[in-house]
Formats: structure tokens, sequence, C-alpha cells
């Protein structure tokens, strides 16, 4: 087994989490790796009274759900007010419903969700 220094420390041997089997060569991982690591007991927390803007937390949203695999966000409208999530458009079953928005809820800042999602009958 290869060591080496990647994001957070070193990695390899008894220690290693499932994200380092895959470092990049050179010890450094990748950022869709850096994402998918255990995350400390302080994640998401940011200085008081801070608010991510309505817009900024749209479009990290649509960059959510355009960057997930299992997703087909092409008729699934975001709008933002006050942190809050409303859901409009369609998906093709009741599992891409949810998917959506779970993977809206992972995304840091969302306050809650409204999800006016129909499914499409074919």
């Amino acid at each position: 087994m290869e060591f080496g220094f990647g994001y957070g420390g070193w990695y390899g041997g008894q220690d290693e989490k499932p994200a380092d089997r895959n470092v990049k060569p050179g010890g450094y991982l990748h950022p869709d790796q850096v994402r998918d690591r255990d995350r400390g007991p302080h994640a998401g927390k940011g200085p008081a009274g801070f608010q991510r803007s309505d817009a900024r937390l749209r479009e990290r949203i649509c960059e959510a759900l355009e960057d997930h695999d299992y997703i087909d966000a092409t008729n699934v409208n975001v709008a933002v007010h006050d942190s809050d999530v409303t859901l409009t458009g369609s998906v093709e079953d009741r599992a891409q419903r949810r998917l959506v928005e779970d993977c809206v809820y992972q995304v840091s800042g969302v306050r809650d969700i409204h999800n006016n999602l129909r499914i499409t009958t074919r």
C-alpha cells in the first residue's frame, strides 16, 4: 500500500478513510473526494449573523442538482426566498422527487423546502 500526504494529513494503513483510497498522484485529493470526507464537529458553523444571499443559495442548489449523477433536473425550477426553497416543475417518478429534495437539503444554508414537483405520467 502506498502512503502519502492528502487533504488533512497522511493517508494509508489502519487510519485510511474510504475517500483516501483514490488519492491522485502526488497525494492530493480530488475536490469531489474532499466533499465526501467525514466532516468535523464544527462543519457548517459560520460567523454570527451570517446568512448566504438567496441568489447565491439558488446558484449552489442549481449546481448541486446539475452535478448529481442520478438527477435529471431539466424540468425542475428552483426559487429561494429567505433561505426557504420552493421546487416546481416535473420529474419522472417519486424516487426522483425524493432524490431532488434530498440533494437540496444537503446544500448548506437551506432552511426549508417546499417540494411542489409533479410526477409526469407517460
